[in-house]
């Protein structure tokens, strides 16, 4: 009402300048460009004579300022910190320019194991894992030139820099690991072996994300005599291929299958009896001298050997121009 107006105008008034109400001052000191653009009113208007709709352009006007403000420093923040990443699933980002490309895993449920019935007894019993965070996985395969940037030298065999880095025993790949997170402030670790399958999977249920039967199509595994029939597709290396030869899966994710063995954080289970169902590692019991690959390799002369499901141990000593490794790390 007309006689509320002055009332209000005091209760607004600035204590140190009474011609100066309180909304002028928070934005001078806030927006000190954009008072002098004459957003506000003049100094010494008296907010008791204003009418309503005076006073409400001026509060609307804070507000469209402070949610302009609040979006240019959205806009320029760095993409670094676990509370910055897009966290949308499949969304692919770096930590720096050097450092693996990462792909946004969404999370959710899978059967784990031996699904189609003719797999390994150590691929058993089957069970349901479920996976309640946000992680993200390398898109690829750790290449050489991504090892040699952190390591400063080269173990693999077959030397190209973007080949995935082999001849590392699990013991190097920690060691990897703790200078990566050390050089970029990250917390890179191996996928445990439920993160593997989980992401080697990508929502299938068949032998391989592709379907039943092996394929030269989809990944690099050796030609032998226990393949033929299987010749045909874009496998066209002896050896290991360089990253990304293949399509990536859905989601998003290149060379799950054939290329390099890759390491888990896992110790060696010979069964899923008494294994976690939240998609942790099993870091304790039967034997932690050995720890868990999958995914196959260019070596594997029987194409079940790239199943979702296979999987096998060695010694964490143990070096081999077939195995490799894909980093990870938990989002939130």
């Amino acid at each position: 009402t007309p006689q509320s107006r002055p009332f209000l105008g005091q209760a607004l008034r600035s204590a140190n300048d009474p011609n100066e109400t309180l909304v002028q001052v928070w934005i001078l000191k806030r927006f000190p460009l954009q008072a002098k653009c004459h957003i506000l009113p003049a100094r010494g208007d008296d907010m008791g004579k204003f009418h309503f709709l005076s006073f409400l352009t001026t509060v609307l006007a804070v507000l469209l300022l402070a949610f302009v403000h609040a979006c240019a420093e959205k806009r320029v923040a760095p993409v670094i910190g676990n509370s910055a990443y897009p966290k949308k699933p499949v969304d692919v980002f770096r930590d720096c320019p050097k450092c693996p490309e990462m792909v946004v895993i969404p999370s959710g449920s899978f059967r784990m194991g031996d699904l189609n019935g003719d797999g390994e007894n150590n691929e058993k019993p089957v069970r349901m894992v479920t996976i309640r965070y946000s992680f993200a996985v390398g898109k690829y395969e750790v290449t050489q030139a991504e090892w040699e940037a952190v390591m400063g030298s080269n173990p693999s065999g077959f030397k190209a820099n973007d080949r995935p880095v082999e001849q590392v025993s699990w013991d190097d790949v920690q060691k990897f690991i703790r200078k990566l997170n050390a050089k970029t402030g990250q917390d890179y670790r191996l996928l445990s072996e439920a993160e593997w399958e989980y992401v080697a999977r990508a929502g299938t249920t068949s032998k391989y994300p592709w379907g039943n039967s092996p394929s030269h199509e989809y990944a690099n595994f050796s030609r032998g005599v226990f393949s033929r029939g299987f010749e045909s597709g874009r496998d066209r290396w002896v050896k290991t291929a360089p990253i990304g030869s293949f399509a990536p899966n859905d989601y998003g994710v290149h060379d799950m299958h054939g290329n390099v063995n890759e390491w888990t954080a896992d110790c060696w289970h010979d069964s899923y009896i008494g294994a976690s169902r939240d998609g942790s590692a099993w870091i304790s019991g039967e034997n932690c001298s050995e720890r868990v690959l999958r995914g196959g390799s260019w070596t594997n002369y029987l194409p079940r050997n790239q199943r979702s499901a296979y999987r096998f141990p060695f010694r964490t000593d143990f070096q081999s121009n077939d195995i490799g490794f894909r980093i990870a790390k938990t989002l939130f």
